[in-house]
């Protein structure tokens, strides 16, 4: 899958900062650095468990003083690498930054717009603008061979990890799109 490459910028972004941690997000396993891969402008996801994990981090010492690990404890665990059996993932936003296993905390932007790829075929990708999205798993790995597949949006429900109207923390809408990337608007998720 090509990597971004239309140069949209990022219009009125809501940044904050998260985790990418496999561990927290899919449960405990073996993770390889493409579990940790997190390029920039792509969607990131957390879990139910890897938020009740998060909630259970103190960022506090034995003596009850705050740690120096406080402030990732607090960031929200996400991943950017897409598993072949995911399920059960709550769209989290998207990465304003790259991240990898030696650098875990990115910045994720929950709000404003943002460029991301798709995987449409390019005399297709008009049919996203203005529809409710579900998220699939790119279908080759992104940037080529050795990447990490991620989350690209979709119109297919049937194919879908995480359906439209699934938890999600922060709601997204398509505005634009190409035949390379989309541009999404980001804001309070719809209820279900």
């Amino acid at each position: 899958m090509k990597e971004l490459c239309t140069g949209r910028l990022p219009q009125s972004a809501i940044i904050s900062r998260a985790q990418i941690c496999p561990e927290l997000v899919l449960g405990d396993g073996t993770y390889t650095d493409v579990d940790y891969a997190c390029p920039p402008n792509v969607p990131l996801f957390t879990s139910a468990e890897g938020l009740r994990k998060m909630a259970n981090r103190t960022g506090t010492n034995m003596n009850g003083k705050r740690s120096r690990t406080a402030g990732d404890d607090s960031l929200i665990p996400v991943i950017a690498a897409i598993p072949a059996s995911a399920s059960g993932l709550i769209f989290a936003g998207i990465s304003y930054n790259g991240g990898s296993r030696s650098r875990p905390i990115v910045s994720i932007v929950t709000g404003g717009q943002m460029p991301l790829p798709h995987a449409i075929p390019a005399d297709q990708a008009h049919t996203l603008v203005g529809n409710a999205v579900w998220w699939d798993r790119s279908p080759t790995p992104y940037g080529g061979s050795g990447g990490p597949h991620i989350a690209v949006p979709s119109l297919n429900p049937s194919t879908a990890f995480v359906p439209e109207k699934t938890r999600a923390i922060c709601g997204i809408m398509v505005q634009q799109a190409t035949h390379h990337d989309c541009a999404v608007l980001l804001g309070v998720p719809r209820l279900a």
